[in-house]
C-alpha cells in the first residue's frame, strides 16, 4: 500500500514520534515493573532474560543482546548470575562446539512462572482504560509495524551487502548501513520510497 508520509520534515517532533513514545513507553514499563520484580528477587534484565528462553525469541547470548539492544560484556555476567542460581544451563552446540545455547532449568521455568502473575498485573492495571478490543487493535498494530520495520531492515542489510560486501558487525550490526545515503536508498528505490 502506497500513501503519502505521515510524518512531515518541517513539523515533525519526538514528543509525536512512534519510536519515541514506544521507547518511552518501554522505559515506564520497566520503571514500573523494576520495584515488583526486584521484590521478587530478579532485575528487569534478568527476567528479560528468562522470559526470552522461556518463550524461544532467542536461546543463545548472541541473539539475546541483540534483541535486547544491551552489550554483551554486561548480559554476560547476568547469564553468569542466573547459572550460579540454577535458573539456566549452557549448551554448547553439537555441530559447532563454539556455539553456546541458553536454556531454562527446571527451577528457572518455576521461577519466571511464578513472578509473571505480578508482571502481567502491573500491565493489565496499566491496559485498564483499554477495551478489550482496542488492546487487540494496539498489538496488532504494533506487530505490523514490528514486521515493516524488519522488512525494511531486511531490505538495507541487503543493500549493504551488495554495495560493500559484508558488513561488519558492531554494536548494532548496522554500520555499513548507516553509511547508506538518502540518495542511494531514492536511486535503488526501495519498497518504502516507490
Amino acid at each position: 500500500m502506497t500513501q503519502q508520509p505521515y510524518y512531515d520534515a518541517t513539523t515533525y517532533t519526538l514528543r509525536s514520534s512512534l519510536a519515541f513514545l514506544i521507547k518511552r513507553s518501554q522505559g515506564l514499563v520497566f520503571d514500573l515493573t523494576e520495584p515488583l520484580l526486584a521484590a521478587h528477587g530478579f532485575s528487569q534484565v534478568q527476567y528479560s532474560i528468562l522470559a526470552f528462553l522461556r518463550d524461544n525469541i532467542a536461546v543463545n547470548p548472541k541473539d539475546i543482546c541483540r534483541e535486547y539492544r544491551y552489550d554483551g560484556g554486561a548480559l554476560t555476567r547476568v547469564f553468569d548470575e542466573l547459572r550460579e542460581r540454577g535458573l539456566l544451563e549452557r549448551d554448547r552446540c553439537g555441530r559447532d562446539r563454539r556455539k553456546v545455547n541458553l536454556r531454562l532449568t527446571a527451577a528457572g521455568r518455576q521461577a519466571i512462572e511464578a513472578v509473571n502473575p505480578y508482571f502481567v498485573t502491573a500491565l493489565n492495571r496499566n491496559l485498564s482504560d483499554f477495551s478489550t478490543a482496542e488492546v487487540h487493535e494496539f498489538t496488532r498494530l504494533l506487530s505490523k509495524f514490528n514486521s515493516n520495520l524488519q522488512s525494511n531492515l531486511d531490505a538495507m542489510r541487503v543493500l549493504a551487502r551488495q554495495r560493500r560486501g559484508p558488513p561488519r558487525e558492531s554494536k548494532t550490526g548496522l554500520n555499513a548501513i548507516c553509511a547508506l545515503s538518502e540518495t542511494s536508498l531514492v536511486e535503488r528505490q526501495l519498497p518504502w520510497r516507490t
